[in-house]
């Protein structure tokens, strides 16, 4: 999503981004689609601008003009041989950070976006997924191999404050929301939600560990939501409310709240007092969580059996549900009747 709300870039992780104006919440239009070249597989994308920046599965980062949404043309293109995965992108000033898998995070001069040139790469954060930006500070979402935390206030010098495996075998972390500067929460697909106190980011430190595995987090200052994929055990997918403590000692979290929702949820957005729940099998729950001890279901939105991915929020009375093949809009500005939108193929 652009800085000033009106445009939306959509990666489908195959072979096209779509440029959407959302500017008009109940009209929005694609402006235009750009098709990559077959099998290069766009994933994260950032927009600067009217600069798109792609990270492209094997192909590095792509930069895109997309001032003409109708004429869309790659303006520069950074490739190093060997390229395998590159999962995630984020632009801070000059320089994009590439989570480059294998090779870690690397850092992209794009002063000159036509002429995008290696700057800086930090091998120790091996395996990065994904980026999570909190001012100058990046914590990088590493799977296997846990969490690592780095200072680009010197960017493109990457300077790693500290890094933690607090994984298991066959444990990975999946996401990372920030509570505060002193507090992160990581979704980890086996152990559950792990709460670390970063107040030291050279020894981060797991303060506790709530079970079952848990695929999502978002965070509202001092409350956590999180979301289980699959049932566990004899217990159904639930929506996982937590109370954070945010003060030395840090006392453990408490379980607050939960409420049980469909299987194979996949993705988890606090809304002001609302939580958006995506649910691959179709559709997204909308969960009253003005008193997050007792959430309640409001609505389940049905997108016709569509898969949902990812939501993303424009404000508090908008989500945005990506699809597997399109882009689709609920309008919840009255959470207990939302309204779903025409879809967009993307």
């Amino acid at each position: 999503i652009s800085d000033d709300g009106q445009i939306a870039a959509v990666s489908d992780r195959d072979d096209w981004m779509t440029i959407v104006d959302i500017a008009d919440r109940s009209a929005p239009t694609v402006l235009g689609r750009y098709e990559f070249v077959s099998s290069t597989q766009p994933w994260g994308v950032d927009l600067v601008g009217d600069l798109a920046f792609v990270a492209v599965r094997s192909e590095g980062l792509w930069v895109i003009d997309i001032a003409d949404p109708a004429q869309m043309s790659r303006i520069g293109r950074y490739l190093e041989i060997g390229t395998e995965f590159v999962f995630d992108v984020q632009v801070l000033g000059d320089h994009a950070f590439l989570a480059d898998d294998w090779q870690g995070v690397t850092a992209i001069d794009i002063s000159d976006p036509a002429m995008p040139v290696f700057a800086d790469r930090l091998l120790a954060a091996e395996r990065a997924r994904e980026i999570t930006l909190d001012g100058t500070v990046a914590y990088i979402s590493r799977g296997i191999e846990g969490i690592s935390i780095l200072d680009l206030s010197a960017a493109p010098v990457m300077t790693e404050l500290g890094s933690a495996d607090i994984t298991d075998v066959g444990e990975q972390i999946y996401s990372i929301a920030v509570v505060s500067p002193d507090l992160i929460v990581c979704a980890d697909s086996h152990a559950g939600l792990r709460v670390v106190d970063v107040s030291d980011p050279s020894t981060p430190v797991i303060v506790a560990t709530h079970a079952p595995d848990m695929f999502d987090v978002s965070t509202d200052g001092a409350t956590a939501f999180a979301v289980r994929r699959y049932s566990a055990f004899d217990d159904p997918p639930q929506l996982f409310a937590f109370d954070i403590d945010t003060s030395a000692p840090f006392d453990p979290p408490s379980q607050i709240g939960t409420l049980t929702v469909a299987d194979d949820n996949v993705d988890v957005e606090v809304a002001g007092d609302l939580v958006l729940v995506a649910n691959q099998l179709g559709g997204t729950f909308v969960v009253d969580a003005s008193d997050a001890s007792q959430p309640q279901t409001l609505a389940r939105v049905d997108t016709g059996g569509a898969r949902a991915d990812r939501l993303v929020r424009v404000g508090n009375t908008l989500a945005y549900v990506a699809f597997n093949d399109a882009l689709g809009l609920v309008d919840i500005s009255d959470p207990q009747n939302p309204v779903s939108l025409p879809d967009f193929p993307i």
